[in-house]
Parts: structure tokens; sequence; C-alpha cells
């Protein structure tokens, strides 16, 4: 038994953009390995980690302006002694 062409045309179709569909979710996730050194597990997930990513580079942020500022501080004080 033999398939017709156009059905085989059809698969072949059907195929390709299955294997094209995996290997893009296969480099987002090798992209996103590159980037975050580990694998992302669900949407909720990799926002909570882009949030504590974010939150820890704003904590040094803070840091670094409440040292500037107390050395501002501190410079006004002795011009004015």
């Amino acid at each position: 038994m033999t398939l017709p062409s156009e059905v085989l045309s059809l698969f072949s179709i059907i195929g390709f953009l299955v294997t094209s569909y995996y290997l893009v979710c296969l480099s987002k996730a090798l992209i996103y390995y590159m980037k975050f050194r580990k694998f992302p597990l669900t949407d909720q997930e990799q926002q909570i980690y882009v949030l504590q990513q974010e939150n820890e580079r704003l904590n040094k942020s803070i840091s670094r302006l409440e040292t500037e500022t107390e050395d501002m501080t501190r410079a006004l004080i002795q011009r004015l002694s």
C-alpha cells in the first residue's frame, strides 16, 4: 500500500514545522542557560529569579548611595567646623 504524494508532502511539512518548533525551544533554553547559568523551569519561577536579581542589584545601589551620602555629610560637617 502506498500513500499519495500529497499526503507524504503534508506529513513532511508537518514534520518540518514540529522539528523547527523544538529547535527554537531548545535554542531559547540554551540562551537562557548561558545568560543565567540555570535552566528555566516555569514562567513564574523565571519571573521570581529575575525579580531576585533585580532586588540584589537595587540593594547594592542603595548601599552605594547611602555610603556616598554619609561621605558627603562628613565632608559638610568638616567644612562647617
